[in-house]
């Protein structure tokens, strides 16, 4: 090849080649940005379901509050099967989101507790329901109210990371939904918070 047959071919090539590159290269980040946005719009959606979750245990809560502040003639059975089919629901909803949580997440182990003892939480409010007495957040109460608040955000920010981290293998992701299940975080729900409640919550 001649010198001037080089230069031809070093003028034509030479953008042809830039250009390649320059596709190649944004193509690849117009792929990991997309792939990052439907990370954050699943991690959105999810959280949405989370706060919604949230809200309504506010709203059970305080409607059995109401039912159960002062006897009240015009409270009927039926309203009270109600108020546990609803929390029943919502519990549901809960073990819904733990079991994305562990398919999806490589938990540490205190990511895990946090996890378990989330789900003893807000079993509180059909344990309560049950008894036919107000949820004790309150008063002598004051601390598992707190706890269950540092609890929330806890889980809020483990919703945040769906589609950021690694997810677990098949192995590992059963394992982890063991762990949250277990029932050693009754126990140590039991073991900081102890009452009168104890008995019947063990057989709810």
């Amino acid at each position: 090849m001649d010198n001037a047959t080089l230069e031809l071919a070093k003028i034509v090539l030479g953008p042809l080649v830039t250009a390649l590159f320059a596709w190649l290269v944004g193509n690849r980040i117009s792929a990991n940005w997309t792939l990052r946005q439907k990370h954050r719009e699943y991690s959105l959606s999810v959280g949405t379901e989370f706060y919604q979750v949230y809200g309504e245990f506010f709203a059970t809560w305080k409607l059995a509050n109401y039912a159960f502040r002062h006897e009240r003639p015009d409270i009927t059975d039926e309203f009270i099967q109600g108020l546990i089919a609803r929390s029943a629901a919502l519990e549901a909803r809960i073990e819904a989101l733990l079991l994305r949580m562990a398919s999806e997440l490589r938990l540490e182990a205190p990511e895990a507790r946090t996890l378990g003892l989330y789900r003893q939480a807000v079993q509180q409010l059909r344990h309560s329901i049950i008894r036919r007495q107000q949820l004790d957040f309150f008063g002598a109460g004051q601390a598992k109210y707190e706890f269950y608040k540092q609890l929330s955000v806890s889980v809020g920010d483990l919703v945040r990371e769906l589609g950021e981290r690694p997810r677990p293998t098949r192995e590992r992701a059963a394992a982890q939904m063991t762990e949250i299940t277990s029932s050693k975080w009754e126990a140590e729900w039991l073991r900081m918070f102890p009452g009168p409640q104890q008995a019947m919550d063990q057989a709810a």
